[in-house]
């Protein structure tokens, strides 16, 4: 799975924030707003990260067990999914 085309993770103070550009603002005119693990995870998926790379990136980052990382990284991409982040 990727991120969708125009679609850009940006900082704003302690938070980040995925928003749509050009195009991609016709489908998508909202906000989403990430902590810090949440946009490790938005640039993996952006460079077309798998299950398991999800799972090893925030093995790396949280310095959780692989069950744990699994599930989040599973509950992320469906999450992802549902808000219409991600291109088949």
């Amino acid at each position: 799975m990727k991120i969708r085309e125009g679609l850009t993770l940006r900082k704003l103070g302690a938070q980040y924030v995925v928003i749509a550009l050009g195009e991609a603002s016709k489908k998508f005119n909202g906000i989403i707003r990430l902590n810090a693990t949440g946009a490790l995870l938005f640039e993996c998926l952006r460079a077309g990260a798998g299950p398991d790379d999800l799972t090893a990136a925030l093995m790396r980052e949280d310095a959780v067990g692989e069950a744990e990382a699994a599930r989040d990284a599973d509950d992320l991409t469906a999450q992802s999914v549902r808000a219409g982040l991600l291109e088949a």
